[in-house]
């Protein structure tokens, strides 16, 4: 599998753009986590040498505008688009999409399409198998784990440390994890309150889960990248990672 990161950043980060992940593989179609924060999108494939339109299949991980707003480039563009997520996801992508762009849905050539997903299920996408895991966030958010050819990629979204993203990112190759800043970057009032792991409580999932590698996205505006890097070697000694937009990773 190819992982290319559209956006690594926060979303009041400067200098990245918001949540993507493009995920590509022999034997199966292109497959888009995330769908950044707009119409960035647009751009951000772009810059790798993709076309929106000839992706068809987008994973939401929750309800978040740096995540999900995207959708409204996709419907726009995209050919067939088949959106993912939970219920809760779904219908804030309809709302967003229709709020937006009220009565366009008659003059697209195919609507866009909204399938529901659950908690601690395994479905096939684009020709990977696909399995949700509950994260906790401050809206109902699920991490994601990819399988393909004996790979497995696992992504956390948006969460505080759980059980549940240690099993989702159990053995991984590649386990990405939203995880904002080090621990030392803000007061432990403001990370709590934010909902995502510091750099160290990544790389200390990562170890529990028995990770390959581990690559740290969602990089606050705060952030310190020498800080983060740091904390997460006392805690993980196996390949860490903070990659940048535009990043490719094989697995």
């Amino acid at each position: 599998m190819q992982i290319s990161f559209l956006g690594t950043g926060a979303p009041l980060s400067a200098t990245r753009a918001t949540l993507g992940i493009l995920i590509k593989a022999k034997n199966a179609e292109t497959l888009l986590i995330d769908s950044c924060g707009g119409f960035e999108l647009y751009r951000r494939l772009d810059s790798i040498g993709e076309k929106l339109a000839d992706i068809k299949h987008v994973i939401l991980s929750h309800r978040h505008g740096d995540h999900m707003a995207g959708i409204m480039a996709m419907a726009l563009d995209s050919l067939s688009p088949n959106f993912y997520g939970l219920e809760d996801t779904m219908q804030a992508a309809k709302q967003l999409f229709e709020l937006t762009y009220p009565n366009v849905s008659s003059v697209l050539d195919v609507a866009p399409q909204y399938k529901l997903i659950n908690y601690s299920e395994t479905v096939n996408i684009a020709g990977y198998k696909v399995s949700f895991y509950k994260a906790n966030h401050r809206v109902a958010t699920v991490a994601i784990r990819i399988e393909h050819d004996g790979k497995i990629f696992a992504f956390s979204a948006d969460s505080v440390v759980s059980n549940e993203i240690i099993d989702c990112a159990n053995n991984a190759d590649l386990f990405v994890c939203d995880a904002l800043c080090a621990t030392n970057d803000v007061s432990k009032e403001r990370l709590a309150g934010l909902m995502h792991p510091s750099a160290l409580e990544a790389a200390k999932m990562a170890k529990r889960a028995k990770v390959k590698s581990l690559a740290m996205i969602h990089i606050a505006r705060f952030a310190n990248i020498t800080n983060m890097l740091t904390e997460a070697r006392t805690a993980y000694d196996g390949p860490i990672s903070i990659p940048n937009d535009g990043s490719h990773y094989i697995i």
